[in-house]
């Protein structure tokens, strides 16, 4: 498993409140970057050492941490604070997951394609709003209408080129 790509589609599942998904993604990364876990204690006693900041490298160094440790150590924690989105219950729509936001005057579309790549972008005249894709993301804000005649634009405009 490449938990850095793996953890880029787990923010986007957090963005839409995929808790399932991220949950299912976020334990296997934690399970496999466990072993970094050990460098915390090595770290906090370094810094309790020193007195300037730009002597903390050259510790790391002397005490063995590599630059591998540390980048591991961050997604270690990335995918803990990850794992602690809320659960919004996306609806899955075929090739889309989304979300609807109701905010009252407006509402707002955050969606999720897996397959989709590349920038598209459209005007919803019917009601009054805009949607955008960039690679795997969708939003879209609107004004009036119902989310059946959003979805049916989005579908034709966006993901189906």
């Amino acid at each position: 498993m490449n938990c850095e790509d793996e953890l880029k589609e787990a923010i986007i599942l957090a963005w839409i409140g995929d808790r399932e998904g991220v949950n299912k993604i976020t334990k296997e990364c934690i399970k496999e970057l466990s072993s970094y876990r050990s460098a915390i204690k090595d770290i906090t006693k370094i810094k309790e050492e020193v007195n300037r900041e730009f002597e903390i490298p050259k510790k790391l160094r002397e005490k063995g941490i590599t630059h591998e440790d540390l980048l591991g150590l961050a997604l270690l924690r990335l995918a803990r604070k990850i794992s602690l989105t809320s659960d919004l219950n996306p609806k899955n729509d075929g090739k889309l997951k989304y979300i609807i936001i109701d905010l009252g005057n407006k509402k707002i579309l955050r969606g999720y394609c897996k397959e989709c790549k590349g920038f598209h972008y459209t005007i919803l005249k019917d009601n009054i709003g805009f949607a955008v894709e960039y690679d795997q993301i969708i939003y879209a804000e609107f004004l009036q209408g119902d989310e059946k005649s959003v979805m049916d634009v989005i579908k034709w405009e966006i993901i189906g080129k």
